[in-house]
């Protein structure tokens, strides 16, 4: 047995190196499964994670620093509420959203002070912002929840646009949606009349509109008149010139508006025609004596007529930019029900 050599390919052998390297190639084909899957869930965790990080940063502050509106270096854009240095967590303030909306609109954005800032928070450009509100109302005798978006934008975005044009060919959407409080709207202005007897009320004042205030809101001229429905309809209002004689205008729970153009009364949110428009407000009204102009004083004369014992109060109000102008007939500071909506997609 000294002298003789061992043969080890046998048939035993070769069908066992066989089976051999038919399980490695399956173990490596599970593995790279595997790691695969572990990749995606990591990447798929880490953009949440990501987009969870900025939703918080967004809501739960006002920024850095709080003034960052008008901060030549801005690095956190916060929308918070901030009212004496305190800060109304979950409280989104229109004023910070507007600007922020600004900021990301075609032709700012390329330039935009905090853009270096929100491309850190989200990874990139590839993110959309949506903010809006919800209401219950009761029907047949239960209460139905709708929801309405005021404000929609993301880098670059224009009007006419539904949604940001890379979403259709994303291969992960991760969306983040926080409950919040807002206001819909901001009062810029405002006064109450009350008429010892019949006759007619002149008030006039001043204000500045910034490009960026044109751009974000539309202002509608709010009137509130006596609750009792016998008064309801003997208080009317002109702006820049006398109120109107007929009683005409569009009123609903005791608001009565009337932009006088011309020799006519229209509704609160006026064109040619007199009718609704998708974005509007007293500001694109070409018939005003006084159109708004952004950077220059801004003037409107008020004049209210009404009967003896009623009274009126009128409010110069802003409201987001083509968002329903329903939203003139509700009381614009009050705290209401809303959502914050934070979509990345790579």
């Amino acid at each position: 047995m000294r002298g003789s050599k061992g043969q080890i390919f046998t048939l035993d052998a070769f069908f066992a190196v066989g089976v051999f390297a038919l399980a490695l190639s399956l173990l490596g084909s599970s593995f790279g499964e595997l790691s695969g899957r572990v990749q995606a869930y990591w990447f798929g965790y880490s953009l949440e994670r990501m987009v969870n990080d900025a939703a918080d940063a967004l809501l739960y502050s006002c920024g850095t620093p709080t003034d960052w509106t008008e901060s030549p270096d801005p690095r956190i854009p916060g929308l918070a509420e901030n009212w004496e240095n305190l800060t109304s967590k979950c409280v989104v303030d229109l004023w910070r959203l507007g600007k922020l909306k600004e900021n990301l609109r075609a032709g700012n954005w390329s330039s935009s002070p905090i853009r270096g800032s929100l491309l850190r928070m989200f990874g990139g450009e590839r993110f959309w912002i949506r903010v809006g509100m919800r209401r219950a109302t009761f029907v047949g005798g239960t209460y139905q929840e709708s929801e309405q978006v005021l404000w929609s934008f993301w880098p670059g975005w224009q009007l006419g646009q539904s949604q940001p044009p890379e979403l259709e060919s994303a291969n992960r959407v991760v969306t983040i949606r926080r409950p919040i409080l807002l206001r819909t709207g901001r009062v810029l202005w405002e006064t109450y009349v009350e008429f010892e007897e019949a006759g007619i009320v002149e008030n006039q004042f001043s204000f500045y509109l910034s490009q960026f205030e044109n751009d974000a809101f539309d202002f509608y001229i709010r009137v509130v008149s006596d609750s009792d429905p016998d008064y309801r309809d003997n208080v009317s209002l002109g702006i820049n010139s006398a109120p109107p004689t007929d009683n005409v205008a569009d009123r609903e729970n005791g608001y009565i508006y009337y932009l006088w153009m011309g020799a006519s009364a229209a509704f609160p949110n006026p064109s040619a025609a007199g009718h609704w428009v998708e974005c509007g407000g007293v500001e694109n009204d070409g018939w005003l004596a006084r159109p708004f102009r952004p950077g220059q004083q801004n003037q409107l004369r008020i004049k209210v007529s009404g009967d003896a014992n009623t009274w009126a109060f009128i409010q110069l109000v802003a409201l987001p930019a083509c968002s329903s102008p329903s939203l003139a007939l509700e009381d614009p500071e009050v705290l209401r029900f809303g959502f914050l909506e934070v979509l990345v997609w790579r």
